[in-house]
């Protein structure tokens, strides 16, 4: 590992990526959708997510397996969250929060719910059904 500060190895890393004329090239990671979905869940402090309704099991199917997530489908996807203790999202929080996650599942709009402000959703025996799309590790 080397000694040099952690500032000055990312300046030298981002100064080899720049192209003539001092602009930067992009680089660009391909993420799988779990991946995806856990820097979503760590960027606005998510400790569990999950998927409910009728496209539950897909969503679940596109992280767990990377299986597309039908685009075409007319009907919304229904996400629960449950933020780490102590965390609240604000309004722009779960905004963006859900924009993030039409961004990752192209459903015509993700209902966001947030636990635990919500009372419990029956399904249609009177139990509650959910499938857990992502949890921290550990948790």
């Amino acid at each position: 590992m080397s000694k040099q500060p952690c500032a000055r190895r990312f300046r030298r890393t981002w100064q080899g990526l720049r192209e003539p004329g001092g602009s930067f090239r992009a680089i660009i990671l391909p993420m799988t959708p779990a991946e995806r979905l856990a820097a979503i869940a760590a960027r606005f402090g998510i400790d569990a997510m999950y998927a409910f309704g009728s496209r539950a099991t897909e969503a679940l199917a596109c992280v767990e397996g990377g299986r597309a997530f039908d685009a075409g489908q007319p009907s919304d996807l229904d996400v629960a969250v449950l933020p780490l203790p102590g965390r609240a999202l604000n309004t722009d929080e779960r905004v963006a929060l859900a924009a993030a996650l039409e961004g990752l599942f192209p459903a015509p709009r993700v209902d966001l719910v947030v636990l635990p402000e919500a009372p419990p959703i029956p399904d249609a025996r009177g139990g509650v059904r959910r499938t857990a799309v992502c949890r921290r590790p550990g948790a």
